[in-house]
């Protein structure tokens, strides 16, 4: 898995994207997180992109200032969400229940099951499922064994 953090995307005119260096691009799942926050302090981009690294190392490399660097736009990229669910067993049918989720980064979804395993602790609450998909369903990974 390939990680990288970018701080603000060329604009574009509203077709943004992103040049990455070509060494960057280490692995087939690259993961691309940025930081930038609009005026009001808030991540313009909350959730994560992926893409696929075998796929990117086809198109065409641009030599920038500091190095060469593939551009990847943003409209072709997959936001990346994550999923829990957190169920437990009564002792009849109406006690019985689960609820699941979505958040945008792993670190919400980490908190958000750590507070609903603590609300439903008196039940035996469980986590059922956990998992990071993308928009398109391209790419799905279990969690489970993670959290």
């Amino acid at each position: 898995m390939n990680r990288i953090m970018m701080h603000e995307p060329v604009w574009n005119g509203g077709d943004s994207y992103f040049m990455v260096r070509t060494d960057r691009v280490t692995d087939q799942h690259v993961f691309i997180e940025c930081d930038y926050k609009d005026r009001h302090g808030d991540k313009a981009f909350p959730y994560a992109f992926y893409t696929n690294g075998d796929e990117i190392k086809t198109q065409k490399v641009y030599q920038e200032r500091w190095g060469k660097a593939y551009r990847l736009y943003l409209g072709d990229l997959e936001k990346v969400y994550f999923y829990f669910t957190v169920a437990w067993d009564g002792y009849d049918e109406e006690s019985e229940g689960e609820i699941t989720h979505s958040r945008l980064s792993f670190k919400d979804m980490v908190e958000s099951i750590e507070y609903y395993l603590d609300k439903y602790k008196d039940r035996d609450a469980h986590l059922e499922c956990c998992s990071m998909e993308t928009s398109a369903k391209t790419h799905i990974v279990n969690l489970i064994d993670h959290v």
